[in-house]
Protein backbone atom coordinates (compact mmCIF):
# COMPACT_ATOMS: atom_id res chain seq x y z
CA UNK A 1 0.00 0.00 0.00
CA UNK A 2 1.25 3.46 -0.79
CA UNK A 3 1.91 6.16 1.74
CA UNK A 4 -0.83 8.44 0.39
CA UNK A 5 -3.43 5.68 0.79
CA UNK A 6 -2.30 5.14 4.36
CA UNK A 7 -2.59 8.87 5.05
CA UNK A 8 -6.10 8.77 3.58
CA UNK A 9 -6.93 5.89 5.95
CA UNK A 10 -5.68 7.94 8.94
CA UNK A 11 -7.89 10.85 7.83
CA UNK A 12 -10.86 8.50 7.50
CA UNK A 13 -10.11 7.06 10.94
CA UNK A 14 -10.04 10.58 12.47
CA UNK A 15 -13.27 11.58 10.68
CA UNK A 16 -15.08 8.41 11.77
CA UNK A 17 -13.93 8.76 15.37
CA UNK A 18 -16.25 10.18 17.94
CA UNK A 19 -15.58 13.69 19.12
CA UNK A 20 -15.41 14.94 22.68
CA UNK A 21 -18.19 17.31 23.60
CA UNK A 22 -17.38 21.01 23.52
CA UNK A 23 -13.97 20.37 21.93
CA UNK A 24 -12.33 19.68 18.63
CA UNK A 25 -10.66 16.63 20.05
CA UNK A 26 -11.61 13.13 18.93
CA UNK A 27 -11.20 9.69 20.39
CA UNK A 28 -9.33 7.52 17.94
CA UNK A 29 -9.07 3.77 17.97
CA UNK A 30 -5.42 3.52 18.96
CA UNK A 31 -5.09 -0.04 17.72
CA UNK A 32 -6.24 0.95 14.22
CA UNK A 33 -4.00 4.04 14.27
CA UNK A 34 -0.96 2.01 15.35
CA UNK A 35 -1.69 -0.55 12.63
CA UNK A 36 -1.74 2.18 9.96
CA UNK A 37 1.43 3.77 11.37
CA UNK A 38 3.12 0.35 11.32
CA UNK A 39 2.21 -0.04 7.65
CA UNK A 40 3.51 3.47 6.97
CA UNK A 41 6.77 2.61 8.66
CA UNK A 42 7.07 -0.51 6.53
CA UNK A 43 6.31 1.41 3.32
CA UNK A 44 8.31 4.55 4.08
CA UNK A 45 11.76 2.96 4.10
CA UNK A 46 11.45 1.77 0.47
CA UNK A 47 10.34 5.19 -0.69
CA UNK A 48 13.00 6.88 1.40
CA UNK A 49 15.59 4.49 -0.02
CA UNK A 50 14.46 5.43 -3.49
CA UNK A 51 14.59 9.13 -2.63
CA UNK A 52 18.02 8.70 -1.04
CA UNK A 53 19.25 6.75 -4.06
CA UNK A 54 17.91 9.47 -6.35
CA UNK A 55 19.64 12.12 -4.23
CA UNK A 56 22.90 10.17 -4.19
CA UNK A 57 22.68 9.59 -7.93
CA UNK A 58 22.03 13.31 -8.48
CA UNK A 59 25.06 14.16 -6.30
CA UNK A 60 27.22 11.63 -8.16
CA UNK A 61 26.16 13.02 -11.54
CA UNK A 62 26.79 16.58 -10.36
CA UNK A 63 30.21 15.60 -8.98
CA UNK A 64 31.11 13.82 -12.23
CA UNK A 65 29.93 16.81 -14.24
CA UNK A 66 31.91 19.17 -12.02
CA UNK A 67 35.04 17.02 -12.39
CA UNK A 68 34.56 16.88 -16.16
CA UNK A 69 34.01 20.64 -16.30
CA UNK A 70 37.12 21.26 -14.20
CA UNK A 71 39.17 18.98 -16.45
CA UNK A 72 37.85 20.75 -19.55
CA UNK A 73 38.67 24.13 -17.98
CA UNK A 74 42.18 22.94 -17.04
CA UNK A 75 42.75 21.59 -20.54
CA UNK A 76 41.43 24.82 -22.07
CA UNK A 77 43.68 26.89 -19.80
CA UNK A 78 46.69 24.73 -20.66
CA UNK A 79 45.89 24.98 -24.35
CA UNK A 80 45.37 28.75 -24.08
CA UNK A 81 48.71 29.09 -22.26
CA UNK A 82 50.46 27.03 -24.95
CA UNK A 83 48.84 29.06 -27.74
CA UNK A 84 49.84 32.29 -25.98
CA UNK A 85 53.41 31.06 -25.47
CA UNK A 86 53.68 29.96 -29.11
CA UNK A 87 52.32 33.31 -30.25
CA UNK A 88 54.81 35.18 -28.07
CA UNK A 89 57.68 33.08 -29.50
CA UNK A 90 56.48 33.73 -33.05
CA UNK A 91 56.05 37.42 -32.26
CA UNK A 92 59.58 37.65 -30.86
CA UNK A 93 60.90 35.77 -33.89
CA UNK A 94 59.11 38.13 -36.26
CA UNK A 95 60.44 41.11 -34.35
CA UNK A 96 63.98 39.76 -34.46
CA UNK A 97 63.61 38.90 -38.13
CA UNK A 98 62.27 42.38 -38.69
CA UNK A 99 65.26 43.76 -36.77
CA UNK A 100 67.56 41.76 -39.05
CA UNK A 101 65.77 43.09 -42.13
CA UNK A 102 65.88 46.65 -40.81
CA UNK A 103 69.59 46.30 -39.96
CA UNK A 104 70.30 44.82 -43.40
CA UNK A 105 68.42 47.64 -45.12
CA UNK A 106 70.30 50.19 -43.03
CA UNK A 107 73.62 48.58 -43.90
CA UNK A 108 72.64 48.42 -47.59
CA UNK A 109 71.69 52.11 -47.52
CA UNK A 110 75.02 52.97 -45.88
CA UNK A 111 76.92 50.97 -48.51
CA UNK A 112 74.91 52.60 -51.30
CA UNK A 113 75.57 56.08 -49.85
CA UNK A 114 79.30 55.35 -49.58
CA UNK A 115 79.32 54.02 -53.14
CA UNK A 116 77.58 57.16 -54.38
CA UNK A 117 80.02 59.34 -52.44
CA UNK A 118 82.96 57.35 -53.84
CA UNK A 119 81.52 57.68 -57.35
CA UNK A 120 81.19 61.46 -56.92
CA UNK A 121 84.73 61.68 -55.58
CA UNK A 122 86.09 59.58 -58.44
CA UNK A 123 84.13 61.65 -60.96
CA UNK A 124 85.47 64.90 -59.48
CA UNK A 125 89.01 63.49 -59.44
CA UNK A 126 88.61 62.21 -63.00
CA UNK A 127 87.29 65.56 -64.20
CA UNK A 128 90.16 67.33 -62.46
CA UNK A 129 92.69 64.95 -64.00
CA UNK A 130 91.16 65.27 -67.48
CA UNK A 131 91.05 69.07 -67.09
CA UNK A 132 94.75 69.07 -66.08
CA UNK A 133 95.68 66.85 -69.04
CA UNK A 134 93.67 69.01 -71.43
CA UNK A 135 95.16 72.18 -69.95
CA UNK A 136 98.71 70.84 -70.38
CA UNK A 137 97.85 69.66 -73.89
CA UNK A 138 96.42 73.10 -74.66
CA UNK A 139 99.60 74.76 -73.39
CA UNK A 140 101.74 72.42 -75.49
CA UNK A 141 99.52 73.13 -78.51
CA UNK A 142 99.92 76.89 -77.92
CA UNK A 143 103.64 76.41 -77.74
CA UNK A 144 103.52 74.40 -80.95
CA UNK A 145 101.28 77.04 -82.61
CA UNK A 146 103.61 79.76 -81.45
CA UNK A 147 106.55 77.87 -82.92
CA UNK A 148 104.60 77.24 -86.13
CA UNK A 149 103.66 80.93 -86.36
CA UNK A 150 107.25 81.90 -85.75
CA UNK A 151 108.47 79.42 -88.37
CA UNK A 152 105.98 80.66 -90.91
CA UNK A 153 106.92 84.21 -90.15
CA UNK A 154 110.56 83.44 -90.82
CA UNK A 155 109.70 81.68 -94.00
CA UNK A 156 107.82 84.70 -95.30
CA UNK A 157 110.54 87.13 -94.66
Amino acid sequence: MEILELIDRIEDLVEESSSLPFSKKVMVDSEALFFILKEMRENIPEEIKQAQWIQEEKDRILNDATKDANQIIEQANAQAFKIKSDAEVKFEKLISENDVVVAAEKKANEILLKAEQNAKTIKIQTNTYVDDVLSKTQEKLRDVITILDSNRSEIRK
